[in-house]
C-alpha cells in the first residue's frame, strides 16, 4: 500500500510541475482581481496574435499580444449599457477585434469593436427585426458572425450573419 501511495505523490508531483506561467500583466483595475466580472480571449488565426477582454463593472479592457506573447497594444471601452451582460463571442479582421453582446433575455444585442491599428473603441446596438422569431444560439465560421434562430409556431430556422 506504501508503495502504491509513493507512486501515486510522484505522479501527481510530475504534472503539477508540468505547468509555467507564459505571460504576466497587471490589469490596472484599482480594486483587484476581485473586480474582474469575466474574460474571454481571441485569436488572430491569419497571424497568432491574440487579445484578452476583462470586463468590469464599467469598463471593458482588451490587451493584444502577438504570438510571442508580446503586448501590441491596451485599449478599455465604457462597458455598453447595463443590459448587455453576456459576451456571445466575437470575430476578428486584421487588427480589429469585435465582440458581441446580449442582455439576460436574449432579446437585445450590441457590438463592441476594439481597432488596434487606430487604437480606438466603439459600441453600437445591433438591430435584429425578429418577426415573432426566439434567439437560439449563435456561432462564428469562417470569421463571420451568425444568429439561428426559430418561429413560435413555424417549423421554420433562420440564419442571419454579420461580417
Amino acid at each position: 500500500m506504501n508503495r502504491f501511495l509513493i507512486l501515486v505523490i510522484i505522479h501527481f508531483s510530475f504534472i503539477t510541475n508540468g505547468q509555467e506561467i507564459i505571460l504576466e500583466f497587471n490589469t490596472d483595475y484599482d480594486a483587484g482581481p476581485s473586480s474582474i466580472d469575466n474574460s474571454f480571449s481571441l485569436v488572430n488565426e491569419n497571424n497568432n496574435d491574440f487579445t484578452v477582454f476583462l470586463t468590469n463593472k464599467s469598463n471593458l479592457s482588451a490587451f493584444n499580444y502577438n504570438s510571442s506573447f508580446e503586448l501590441q497594444g491596451w485599449l478599455a471601452s465604457r462597458q455598453l449599457l447595463n443590459k448587455y451582460k453576456l459576451p456571445l463571442g466575437g470575430t476578428v479582421s486584421n487588427k480589429k477585434y469585435s465582440l458581441f453582446y446580449s442582455n439576460n433575455t436574449n432579446s437585445k444585442f450590441a457590438l463592441v469593436t476594439f481597432d488596434f491599428e487606430k487604437m480606438s473603441s466603439f459600441a453600437s446596438e445591433i438591430e435584429l427585426n425578429l418577426k415573432k422569431e426566439i434567439y437560439l444560439t449563435q456561432f462564428v465560421f469562417k470569421n463571420k458572425f451568425h444568429f439561428l434562430t426559430t418561429t413560435y409556431r413555424e417549423n421554420k430556422l433562420y440564419i442571419y450573419s454579420f461580417n
